[in-house]
């Protein structure tokens, strides 16, 4: 558990959240918070104004990553690890009780494994569409953020991606989600069979973003039909729809109407 910070100082009481409304990763957290009906301050970083190389998020989070919760005066990072700690204090484990825990332990480190691919692809599938970071944020980030990897992965997209690179993160998902369609039973409602778990929110984001993209889930069937099932839901909305801007989406699909399609590469 990143538990990065035991000694915050805050003068908010209950559970704090630093998210960015289009973080696949901060999705993941406010579904879980949603889903066990859990009361939050809502903190927003602006990824696009460069606020995850503030001086006041870094004293936060020194990685300058979102999501980051805290409660009371812990700070604890990465969202895989936040929706664990979120179910196990307030929401007793409800969404773990059901699976091996082993299981579930390996299935979010196997989401954890495709994060960074997951990225890359968002960036240049969707993210492309939109204008890039103002020269000035920009120059700020790249001077104040201590994450060399992320200051770097910026500027591949300022100069473009690797059209390997790009075949490898598509790779790295398809893979992913050709096990995952092997784990799961047709019209299931879960990833297990056991019941609804901690693995379906980690996996939620996945798939919205990549069926924002345009990905041909009608060849991953069994995914297909869970989260057609699953994005109904009000704690879906709640944790997604609720914070994605229609302008945007409605940018998202003329611009992938009119660029190279996903699937080309599949």
């Amino acid at each position: 558990m990143p538990l990065i910070n035991e000694n915050f100082q805050t003068d908010i009481k209950g559970l704090q959240l630093w998210h960015a409304p289009m973080s696949s990763c901060s999705q993941r957290v406010r579904m879980v918070l949603n889903y066990h009906d859990i009361k939050y301050t809502s903190n927003i970083v602006k990824l696009n104004k460069g606020e995850h190389a503030s001086k006041k998020f870094l004293e936060i989070n020194p990685e300058g990553l979102v999501p980051v919760l805290s409660d009371k005066n812990k700070i604890i990072n990465e969202s895989n690890d936040i929706i664990q700690y979120v179910d196990k204090k307030f929401g007793n484990s409800i969404l773990s009780k059901n699976i091996d825990k082993k299981k579930i332990v390996s299935f979010l480190r196997e989401i954890d494994d495709t994060q960074k691919s997951l990225k890359l692809c968002t960036f240049h599938f969707l993210f492309k569409s939109q204008e890039r970071m103002p020269d000035q944020e920009y120059k700020f980030f790249k001077s104040n953020h201590k994450n060399k990897d992320l200051v770097d992965f910026y500027s591949n997209f300022e100069n473009g991606f690797q059209k390997n690179k790009i075949v490898s993160a598509i790779n790295i998902n398809k893979k992913f989600f050709d096990n995952v369609e092997k784990i799961m039973i047709k019209d299931s409602s879960s990833v297990y069979p056991n019941g609804f778990s901690l693995a379906d929110i980690s996996l939620i984001p996945n798939v919205h973003r990549f069926n924002l993209m345009d990905w041909p889930f009608e060849k991953w069937p069994k995914i297909f039909s869970w989260y057609n099932n699953i994005n109904k839901s009000n704690w879906f909305k709640k944790g997604v729809l609720d914070w994605e801007p229609p302008e945007l989406i409605s940018n998202f699909k003329n611009y992938i109407k009119n660029s190279t399609k996903i699937s080309s590469f599949l």
